[in-house]
């Protein structure tokens, strides 16, 4: 009970903020305000008493049943008294962290989601923010996708992976010729995204609805969809079960499971449907596997499964069993196939965390849809022989080496040329190119002609070419989407980063 009263209570401040701003508009927009000032009194009515604050109920009653000429009056009451219980209860400060490079856009955040009842602080740099949550932990962190010292990606990945900030709410914000990657955001743990330039009302409700969920968020580990774990139960269960089978030395599977063509579904016959398929997707698998094993959603379509005491060869069985039964229980519709799925399987090995495993397995999933779907995938030499063939266009040799190297060991062929106009040449020769990388300063040709050219191209219309840029230069991204790219990565790079871009964009593709 204390905790749930000590949620409510964080969200008192939250809670004012829309009354204040329906109160706002209360002339100008009657009807929608009084009904957005009533829906706010309803949910405050019927949970304050219960955690202990009667008098937020009774006010909010009053403003529940008021009539239009006494609305504004009851809603200013209310806010009285909103203040007056949030004073007598302990300070509850809320942490901000903006990290944001451009310090005139900073400033205007800071006004944006600035109270009494926040405290911001601002950093450039990811190093910068990565220092700053070393002194002092924050409640909600605002993360600008370029950053002059890397990625906003893969900085929300890095501090998805640190157990203190794991569950932070983090919002992503860009400017609006970067929205296609609002997506991937949200995949990769954001949970909300603002384009620039802000619109303030926007800010605000992105803000509070943020904070919101995250004042009276459930102690639930389960995915809200399909009632299955979710990806933070998932580490936590990995971690006991990865001490206790090493402990007594028996073998611990992971698979990693997608259901084939669902985007294809999704998209066809309305979300409402997807959203029906994953449900009943989770409720298949739970059926198909023991008591003893985890099945979990991990993102979007993928599910996650741990095994516990099982070798490969059973793993497998496993799923060679429930795939026929799956296509029997999705069958075709509207001119659709059966649905099918397809899996990658790794044994966990002493040392080996969940994300490596989850890295491995995936590229074990990719080769299984590049197979040709409906799949199941372990390793290099487990009869899926699809190679995808990868060209790369950079002067820079060392970079070159690097990443024939990288790819080259995950199963994957490159092909490397020194300058755009050769890059352009070659791939007219290939045809049959998978991935495309391109520097966009090359000689001869830059990355942008190359890019433009290739798009002309029927064959490449819609074969995902990423783009190599220095750091922060935004400008250089939002021209590469205007033209085409698929995605850009910038300057110096993670080849296991790179790798795993480029795996998610092929398996999303094949």
């Amino acid at each position: 009970m204390k905790q749930l009263r000590n949620a409510y209570r964080q969200s008192l401040p939250l809670a004012k903020e829309a009354l204040e701003a329906s109160l706002r508009t209360l002339n100008s927009s009657p009807d929608e305000s009084s009904a957005s000032l009533k829906r706010i009194a309803h949910q405050l009515r019927g949970s304050g008493a219960s955690f202990g604050f009667p008098a937020i109920s009774e006010s909010a009653a009053i403003l529940e049943d008021a009539g239009p000429d006494g609305i504004a009056g009851a809603a200013a009451s209310l806010l009285e008294t909103i203040s007056q219980s949030a004073a007598s209860e302990a300070d509850d400060h809320v942490n901000i962290l903006i990290v944001e490079p451009d310090a005139l856009i900073a400033d205007v955040l800071v006004q944006l989601v600035g109270s009494p009842e926040r405290e911001i602080t601002v950093a450039s740099t990811a190093k910068e923010a990565l220092e700053r949550l070393e002194v002092k932990p924050s409640d909600l962190i605002i993360l600008d996708l370029v950053l002059p010292d890397s990625d906003g990606r893969n900085l929300l990945m890095q501090l998805r992976r640190r157990p203190d900030t794991e569950s932070t709410p983090i919002v992503m914000i860009s400017a609006r010729e970067l929205a296609p990657l609002r997506s991937e955001c949200l995949l990769l743990g954001a949970n909300d995204f603002i384009e620039k330039p802000f619109d303030y009302e926007e800010v605000q409700q992105v803000i509070i609805s943020v904070l919101s969920r995250r004042a009276l968020m459930s102690t639930s580990t389960l995915d809200p969809l399909t009632k299955l774990p979710s990806e933070r139960e998932l580490r936590s269960v990995f971690e006991r079960m990865e001490a206790l089978t090493r402990r007594n030395r028996q073998n611990l599977a992971i698979i990693l499971l997608d259901i084939d063509h669902f985007h294809e579904r999704n998209d066809t016959l309305g979300h409402s449907r997807g959203d029906e398929i994953l449900k009943e997707t989770g409720k298949f698998l739970r059926e198909r596997f023991r008591t003893s094993d985890i099945v979990g959603r991990w993102e979007g379509d993928t599910f996650l499964i741990i095994l516990p005491d099982t070798d490969l060869q059973s793993a497998e069985k496993l799923l060679r069993d429930a795939q026929p039964l799956f296509s029997d229980r999705f069958p075709a519709e509207a001119n659709l196939l059966p649905l099918s799925f397809s899996a990658g399987i790794v044994m966990a090995t002493e040392g080996s965390g969940l994300d490596e495993l989850v890295g491995a397995a995936d590229q074990c999933l990719f080769r299984a849809k590049a197979g040709g779907r409906s799949r199941i995938s372990y390793g290099k030499d487990d009869g899926v022989t699809a190679k995808p063939r990868i060209l790369l266009a950079d002067d820079d040799k060392m970079i070159a080496q690097l990443v024939q190297h990288r790819l080259g060991k995950e199963g994957f062929e490159v092909i490397w040329e020194e300058n755009g106009k050769a890059a352009l040449k070659r791939a007219k020769e290939e045809e049959d190119l998978s991935f495309i990388l391109l520097d966009v300063k090359m000689p001869m040709m830059d990355g942008y002609q190359v890019l433009r050219q290739l798009r002309d191209m029927p064959v490449y219309a819609e074969t995902p070419i990423m783009l190599l840029t220095s750091l922060g230069n935004e400008q250089d991204i939002i021209r590469g989407f205007d033209l085409g790219a698929t995605d850009y990565m910038t300057k110096p790079f993670s080849p296991r980063e790179l790798t795993a871009r480029i795996v998610h964009h092929l398996k999303h593709r094949v």
